[in-house]
């Protein structure tokens, strides 16, 4: 994009105005009402649209994140096709939402995404990233970006996590438009918007019928990239992706407060693991079967932390009850594995088998990132079921003293 054009400021009511009397502007708007479409575009977002796509500087690469059925892809690609340069990259899962909440086939938007765009006319201006918006950033060539549009997540992570993605691909000067911005039901969005506009890297242009756009100042993204995290650090929020703010924090006072422990390395580690374990409060568990002196680390956990008491795994003790540690043999793990919390840690010793037929039990248990010392083994609960947020949190607080 022209930097200094764009520094200088873009005249969104001109530019917008001109598309109102585009005839390309017109044939597309025909081609659109006539397929049916579903979308919420209002017709000062349709224009403002095509319009940045077709006149404003730059080279023309947009990407947009957020597709749906193609409504406002169709009105990019129209622009695109009027300044005769230019593609615009469309990264949307099309499962109707994240996959957990929309995997049934009416919920899938892709058919109808090629649909509008074959029903316009524009399908050629358009290549489909059929994916989450961060893995298809991770992959992204060096290629210089001239417009962003921000239209996924509407949470306020979900946005600034696609906003951090993307906005270093953008070329100085390059723009960013925000839909929803002024929606009084999105609050996390309008908050995110709010955010935006305290940066100096990034400046408010104006908000056209919902759509914030901003362009960026900066010449290099890392000075964005350092003024987000400034930002964020600042306000106490805590970006899933960032631990950085775990690494500041030193371990609470009343880790290891119950001095040594007794059986070496292995339990050390197990002690560790335990008290760090990215889950909540919970319970401390052994199996009769277990050595008396290896219970003693879960004492010591139990009595550091002062979130739960030590209960052997007797029949009926576990009832109702989840556990943040469990201490067993390696041929109890199937069974007990599933008294842990989401990241809880099983702790296994087995003198009489060799590490990697051990690791092997606690893998076929369902158990994570199994490792081992001194005899000791242990695996982590269904760390996936975590939410990256519950996981920088539980870090947090495991280390507040």
């Amino acid at each position: 994009m022209n930097t200094q054009a764009t520094r200088a400021g873009l005249d969104l009511t001109q530019l917008t105005g001109r598309a109102r009397e585009d005839e390309a502007f017109a044939r597309v708007h025909a081609r659109f009402e006539k397929a049916g479409i579903q979308h919420w575009l209002q017709e000062e977002e349709k224009l403002l649209l095509f319009a940045l796509a077709a006149y404003a500087p730059g080279e023309g690469i947009i990407v947009e994140i957020g597709s749906f059925e193609g409504g406002s892809a169709a009105f990019f690609a129209a622009g695109l096709a009027r300044r005769g340069t230019g593609h615009l990259y469309c990264v949307d899962p099309h499962l109707g939402g994240p996959p957990w909440l929309g995997m049934a086939p009416a919920q899938r938007t892709l058919s109808a995404f090629r649909e509008t765009l074959r029903a316009c006319g524009v399908e050629d201006r358009v290549s489909a990233k059929i994916g989450e918006s961060t893995a298809v950033a991770a992959v992204w060539p060096a290629e210089p970006i001239d417009a962003l549009l921000i239209d996924g997540d509407h949470s306020f992570r979900g946005a600034l996590r696609d906003f951090e993605c993307w906005v270093p691909k953008l070329k100085p000067g390059g723009l960013v438009i925000i839909d929803d911005a002024d929606d009084a039901v999105l609050a996390e969005l309008a908050e995110f918007v709010e955010f935006v506009k305290g940066l100096e890297t990034i400046r408010h242009i104006e908000t056209i019928r919902g759509m914030a756009v901003f362009t960026k100042t900066a010449d290099h993204s890392w000075e964005t990239l350092e003024e987000i995290g400034r930002a964020c650090r600042e306000s106490g929020l805590a970006r899933p992706w960032d631990f950085e703010p775990v690494h500041e924090q030193a371990l609470p006072e009343n880790y290891r407060r119950s001095g040594p422990l007794k059986g070496g390395n292995g339990l050390e580690t197990a002690y560790q693991l335990c008290f760090l374990a990215r889950c909540g409060a919970g319970f401390y568990g052994y199996s009769p079967s277990t050595r008396s002196e290896d219970r003693e680390f879960l004492h010591s956990l139990s009595a550091d932390r002062r979130d739960g008491d030590v209960l052997a795994l007797t029949r009926g003790a576990a009832r109702g009850r989840r556990f943040r540690a469990v201490l067993c043999c390696p041929y109890e793990a199937s069974e007990l594995a599933p008294l842990l919390m989401p990241g809880g840690v099983l702790i296994a010793r087995e003198e009489n088998l060799d590490s990697a037929s051990t690791r092997l039990i606690l893998l076929r248990a369902g158990l994570e990132g199994c490792g081992y010392g001194d005899q000791i083994h242990w695996g982590v609960w269904k760390p996936g079921d975590l939410s990256p947020e519950a996981v920088v949190e539980y870090a947090a607080r495991a280390c507040r003293p």
